[in-house]
């Protein structure tokens, strides 16, 4: 097995121990497993053993395991809107679920606050503390992200509330200023996705910045190192996901590949983004957000490639079709066990509003390129227009019923993922000898006809 894929393995083993049992039974099951799989590998034992191994000491004194938390009195560092408080970290350390509390007399932004825990409540899968502050200090954004939003201001500053909501979501990744009724309708008909930045915003990015710099007498070296210098900016100037940083860690290894001339993989990319974001924040993956981005990668990477090259038609408007259904199919499991959804006829709002939808996000980033030199109000109208166009047509397939059926609430299993995970790697390893196996009767059918 090659050596990325073993550390991923490693690293997911690791974090299962960490969350399912005990502290110290954890660290002794994963160190020892670390160990024989290492004298049992034959190659890149180095890495097989140091990595898992950083990575272990990371999660263990990153990630806060305390359960008994009232009546202590912590330092959390959290993000303010409209007085609830998403709290990203416990002194120091990252909460093992989503944890909220309420601030009120605050503006929006980011805070440290220092107070006495006198609560603690569970609801929706999610911890609510209550809290006695004794000492608030906010935190400056970084400089990119105030003039991002500056530049946004500036360009949107005739145009609705709800336009400004929507742009601030697919541009700046500030999706808390998207309600819930917006929220539901998109997840209703199935388009989410297109609000959350993710791998397709990076590669919307990366083609309009190659657009443009492709009018410069530049080598292809130099164009992929302004192309790296440029998305690294971007991301740096706007709120961080678990999907975009995984998209943005794909980027960059997809552009270094071609600065360096090395050939880069897409399923081989998905793992190196899989361990470094775990790295950078092993709670991750209890993230929804981190589980959908990785695991439809995955579908994309291993498990479409081979449905795609089962189909004899070169029709594009069925590869389409197959790939939205594909996705769709394979991720009914997870929505099923997070939200309680069944999608019916969601790859009809993909087929109709994702295009929509990709139209105005492209147009909403030229504006943006745009309004550095203050040339963006030759865009607005166009944003505008398809803004209201990509509106119209969400309000009517809103409309349409059994775009997603609601079973329950869901089951938010983490043992499912271990089954689902499993299945689904043993069905793309099958399906992938299958594939091979085909080939090699079709090379061996090919040469005997010859002889």
């Amino acid at each position: 097995m090659n050596v990325i894929y073993m550390i991923s393995l490693e690293i997911t083993f690791i974090l299962l121990n960490l969350y399912l049992l005990p502290k110290n039974i954890a660290i002794f099951i994963s160190v020892l497993t670390i160990i024989l799989l290492t004298i049992f590998n034959n190659k890149n034992k180095i890495f097989i053993a140091i990595i898992p191994i950083l990575f272990l000491i990371r999660s263990v004194y990153t990630i806060d395991f305390s359960n008994h938390l009232i009546g202590n009195t912590v330092t959390l560092n959290m993000q303010l809107y409209k007085e609830k408080g998403l709290i990203k970290e416990i002194n120091g350390k990252f909460p093992t679920s989503i944890s909220y509390t309420y601030i009120t007399n605050l503006q929006n932004g980011l805070y440290n606050i220092t107070g006495t825990i006198k609560n603690k409540a569970i609801k929706y899968n999610n911890t609510y503390y209550t809290l006695d502050i004794d000492n608030i200090k906010e935190i400056q954004e970084n400089t990119l992200k105030l003039y991002f939003k500056n530049k946004a201001n500036s360009l949107l500053k005739n145009s609705n509330f709800q336009l400004k909501k929507i742009y601030y979501a697919v541009v700046l990744g500030e999706n808390q200023y998207l309600n819930k009724q917006l929220k539901d309708i998109f997840s209703y008909i199935g388009i989410s996705h297109l609000m959350a930045l993710s791998g397709f915003h990076i590669g919307l990015i990366i083609l309009i910045v190659n657009f443009i710099i492709s009018k410069f007498s530049l080598t292809k070296r130099k164009k992929n190192i302004l192309l790296l210098l440029f998305i690294t900016c971007y991301y740096m100037g706007i709120t961080h996901s678990p999907s975009l940083t995984r998209a943005y860690i794909m980027g960059v290894i997809y552009l270094l590949g071609n600065i360096l001339y090395e050939n880069t993989t897409l399923p081989k990319s998905l793992c190196i983004a899989y361990i470094i974001s775990l790295f950078f924040n092993p709670t991750y993956i209890q993230n929804i957000s981190f589980k959908l981005s990785y695991i439809a990668v995955f579908i994309i990477s291993y498990i479409y490639p081979i449905i795609k090259s089962m189909l004899n038609s070169k029709n594009k408007i069925l590869h389409s079709f197959i790939f939205i259904i594909t996705i769709q199919i394979f991720l009914l499991p997870v929505t099923l066990n997070e939200f309680g959804t069944i999608q019916i006829l969601g790859f009809i709002s993909n087929l109709i509003a994702v295009p929509i939808g990709s139209i105005f996000i492209t147009i909403s980033f030229i504006g943006l390129l745009l309004e550095n030199i203050y040339l963006g109000f030759v865009v607005y109208p166009l944003i505008k227009i398809s803004y209201l166009i990509f509106i119209k047509t969400i309000n009517i397939l809103n409309k349409i019923p059994l775009m997603t059926l609601k079973i329950n609430n869901g089951f938010k299993s983490s043992l499912f993922y271990i089954l689902y995970i499993g299945i689904l790697c043993f069905l793309a390893f099958y399906m992938e000898r299958k594939k091979e196996k085909i080939t090699h009767e079709k090379i061996y059918k090919r040469t005997h006809i010859h002889q």
